[in-house]
């Protein structure tokens, strides 16, 4: 390691708690391999600790036997907040024998608790003496303080030592290529807690939490992909910037089965006050509604909070020291690319789902429970059911079997009540109930089975479902999908099937199942019902599409552009990726509209509509913004690509004829074009710029492009012009004009005699 040789810095300082000095190894033989971890926050902070713990427990798993561990915190004492006073701990080990083969050494940086990292310089040049005899193979940096420090210092204190990050919150691309660095970005799966949300209270509305902060308009960016997401929601509740006083007023218009997704926090005093801390934010949740919240961050799990699937410290280090493993066998970590995406895991508070009434057997496969206490009975329930044997003797045998026979005889007259009730119910509702044995042979079945080759449930009885179904030309069945669901004794949810009908064109029912087992545990067959949903179907997919497409054209609407347009915003800003936006505006379409009537202008612009989208490469999005103009967005495309793009619309468009009974028209396009840039634009900004920009191409003699260029100043002029002239209907209204000047003229030419 390339430490700066410039003296040695005596730490002031005491110990924090009894550890094995770093001296008592001098004796033993140094490591083969050693790792230096520098912790940005102090290690009774949870996240720290969990890390920490990830950390040992990874490299322990594969180095059981050789494995040393040393650890010293370096930050400012409480008494005296002056950057010259560390407070230091001494090196601490596992037990490990000398001839170990992996050593860690882990640090921490305190910038939890001071923020201003003062010491920062005093931490190095901890750094530098207490290792500068040691040959440090490998460094981990958890968290973004101290990943900054290392690469505002790597050249001085870390040089050529190669660097494995963890716990960084977001994807920072400086990151992505950097010589001799490589790591795990933090990932959270906001989206995939907010559905497990959604299917553990039964709902298709989602409340959501969040904040202005920076942070919290980053985790609002999962809105547009949950409202686009087929198992999303029908409907999301925004409650921004919330203080404590307004949680009940803000909550009371919505019932109490609608799951909420913490995505930010609470604010103190008003809504633009201080950021309340993420485990009081949950707190005070918990403590006034009683809606079930969902986080994906492990902090609100426990504190209020049900769960979901979060960041996990344990796990988030094991993928950490993956890559370190990998370098200290010899991989070139150039070859080692940074993980972009974290493992996350589905973590739930026992206790809050048992007080939502959810069920644990239906969680997520591979769920970690916390608070999930054992009860007295369960933790002995063999010795208590053994005493009480033992105590009750003959007297109870017999008393239970007594008891036995007077509650078989209630159970069979309730239950032959319940299966009459469950018959009449069955002959009279539109649902038809099934069960199938073993073999897939109808058992039962009731209501209308028409649809089955109209035969009567009678003559159902006993046939197999596959002998109806499975090659009948009317029925497009998964008899596959149902014959393995049906082997893995699995339930059906939702499962569709269609009946092609010449009366009714295609009818559409959905097959809802469970498998039946017996006191034994002995599978008995399925039971389940089926129900036709043609139309609740066929009416979601009209709105739906509606809602997304514009009538006239077949495009999307300007709705859904808008919407698309403030993805790629996001995007770019997070990712850096290129992508133009262009303004369409066609010239000449008014003529079409006043000489030949707005029914054939209609045409004229569905069919125009065509002409665009068969010019536009398949991964661009086009869409009618109203009237005669149309937006562009250009993925993963330049500036002169995009004018190329446009050059040949214009040229199509001018190329195309309309003909409407024995007149023919010809229109032209206008076109603006900006490229989106990371320099905190928003999406209403780029599209009025580009729509300057269009204004500015019809101007310069229409049939042109104009690039929207911020130094623009023939634009710039534009825009304030195309301002004053909107601002002098509104100054004639205030009789804000007045007389600056006026010629004095004669009324007749008055000539002498």
């Amino acid at each position: 390691m390339n430490w700066i040789r410039s003296g040695r810095h005596h730490l002031a300082g005491a110990i924090l708690g009894t550890c094995i000095p770093l001296l008592a190894w001098a004796n033993g033989a140094e490591a083969k391999q050693n790792v230096l971890i520098i912790h940005s926050y102090h290690p009774e902070l949870s996240w720290t600790a969990s890390l920490k713990r990830g950390i040992e427990q990874s490299f322990a798993a594969t180095n059981p036997d050789s494995l040393t561990d040393q650890a010293s915190i370096l930050g400012l004492r409480d008494d005296d907040p002056a950057i010259n006073s560390p407070l230091t701990t001494g090196p601490s080990n596992t037990g490990a024998t000398p001839e170990q083969e992996i050593q860690l050494f882990h640090e921490f940086l305190d910038a939890k608790r001071y923020p201003e990292l003062q010491h920062q310089q005093a931490f190095l040049e901890h750094l530098k003496d207490k290792y500068q005899d040691t040959q440090l193979d490998v460094l981990m940096v958890s968290d973004d303080p101290g990943m900054d420090l290392v690469m505002a210092h790597q050249e001085s204190y870390f040089a050529d030592l190669p660097v494995v990050f963890l716990g960084l919150n977001k994807v920072r691309p400086e990151l992505l290529n950097r010589a001799n660095t490589t790591g795990v970005f933090e990932f959270h799966a906001e989206q995939d807690t907010a559905l497990e949300g959604l299917r553990q209270a039964q709902a298709q509305e989602l409340i959501i939490i969040g904040d202005s902060s920076e942070t919290g308009q980053a985790n609002l960016a999962v809105i547009p992909s949950l409202k686009q997401h087929p198992n999303g929601p029908k409907k999301i509740v925004l409650l921004n910037d919330l203080i404590p006083s307004e949680i009940a007023a803000a909550f009371q218009p919505y019932p109490q089965d609608w799951p909420v997704l913490l995505l930010g926090q609470l604010r103190q005093g008003e809504s633009n006050g201080p950021l309340i801390t993420f485990t009081e934010t949950s707190q005070l949740l918990d403590q006034n509604i009683k809606n079930p919240i969902y986080s994906s961050s492990a902090i609100h799990v426990g504190e209020g909070s049900l769960g979901g699937k979060v960041l996990n410290g344990e796990h988030h280090a094991k993928q950490a020291v993956g890559l370190v493993q990998e370098i200290l066998n010899g991989t070139p970590i150039a070859d080692l690319k940074p993980i972009i995406e974290s493992e996350n895991v589905w973590t739930f508070d026992a206790q809050a789902l048992e007080s939502q009434g959810i069920a644990l057997d239906e969680l997520p496969e591979g769920t970690v429970l916390i608070n999930d206490s054992i009860s007295f009975y369960d933790e002995h329930k063999g010795l208590i059911w053994l005493n009480f044997l033992a105590l009750a003797g003959s007297l109870t045998i017999i008393a239970l079997l007594i008891e036995v026979i007077r509650r078989r005889a209630i159970a069979a007259k309730i239950l032959q009540e319940h299966h009459q009730r469950y018959e009449d119910i069955a002959t009279v509702g539109s649902t038809i109930f099934w069960e199938l044995d073993p073999e897939k042979c109808f058992s039962y079945i009731s209501g209308d089975t028409s649809i089955f080759n109209d035969l009567a449930p009678e003559q159902l009885l006993g046939q197999e479902l596959s002998s109806i179904v499975a090659n009948h030309p009317n029925f497009d069945f998964d008899w596959d999908g149902f014959s393995r669901v049906y082997a893995e004794r699995q339930p059906m949810h939702n499962f569709t099937f269609r009946i092609h009908q010449a009366e009714k064109a295609i009818r559409i029912f959905q097959l809802t199942g469970k498998p039946a087992f017996n006191q034994a545990e002995e599978f008995q067959g399925y039971r389940g019902t089926l129900r036709e949903i043609t139309e609740q179907l066929y009416l979601a997919e009209t709105l739906a599409y509606q809602a997304t497409y514009d009538s006239l054209t077949g495009l999307i609407n300007r709705q859904e552009f808008d919407l698309r347009l403030k993805t790629a915003v996001q995007r770019v800003q997070r990712y850096n990726t290129k992508v133009v936006l262009c303004y369409l505006d066609l010239d000449q379409f008014k003529i079409v509209n006043d000489t030949a009537g707005h029914l054939v202008g209609d045409q004229l612009l569905a069919e125009l509509a065509q002409v665009l989208q068969a010019s536009v490469r398949g991964a661009d999005d086009l869409g009618r913004l109203g009237g005669d103009e149309f937006g562009l967005l250009l993925e993963g495309c330049s500036i002169s690509k995009a004018k190329e793009i446009c050059e040949t619309l214009i040229e199509r468009v001018r190329a195309y004829r309309f003909r409407w009974e024995n007149r023919q028209f010809q229109v032209g396009v206008s076109i603006g074009i900006i490229s989106i840039q990371d320099d905190g634009s928003d999406a209403v900004a780029l599209l009025s710029r580009a729509d300057l920009a269009c204004y500015k191409a019809k101007d310069l003699g229409r049939g042109r492009i104009c690039i929207a260029d911020e130094n623009s100043a023939a634009l710039t002029s534009h825009q304030t012009q195309m301002v004053h002239l909107a601002n002098v209907p509104r100054a004639l209204e205030e009789n804000r004009f007045y007389l600056m000047q006026q010629p004095i003229q004669a009324i007749a030419n008055h000539q002498g005699p």
